[in-house]
């Protein structure tokens, strides 16, 4: 069965967003962070769910589940508040963005795409709290 490795629900940000941070990529990266793996500018996403390694067919079902799940939330507030490093500050090897805004609201969409989704993909390959 041929299977989709690293798929993840996101968001694409918008051309402000993405244009900030990669300025504040190019900053990072002539601080010369080892390790460190760089998206392209204009590729940032804001990851909701991350599925892992995914059958096809299976993957097919994600939108339709997703639309059912997502259906009460509108829209949401929110701006870029700093970053983060992953695993640490010490020797990041991803640098993540944190929120600002409605991220309580953030964290309900999340929790309700992983929870409808569970029939289909089983636990999310990422088990760590969203932040």
């Amino acid at each position: 069965m041929d299977v989709v490795s690293r798929a993840f629900i996101g968001f694409k940000l918008p051309a402000s967003v993405n244009a900030a941070l990669g300025e504040i990529q190019m900053t990072l990266k002539r601080k010369a962070i080892a390790d460190m793996r760089w998206n392209d500018p204009g590729q940032f996403v804001l990851t909701l769910v991350s599925l892992g390694e995914v059958m096809v067919d299976r993957l097919a079902m994600v939108p339709q589940y997703a639309e059912i799940a997502t259906r009460s939330f509108g829209p949401m507030n929110l701006s870029l508040s700093g970053l983060a490093g992953l695993p640490n500050l010490v020797q990041p090897r991803y640098a993540c963005m944190n929120f600002a805004g409605d991220v309580d609201k953030l964290k309900a969409l999340q929790g309700a795409l992983t929870r409808s989704l569970l029939p289909i993909i089983g636990p999310p390959a990422d088990s760590r709290p969203f932040e």
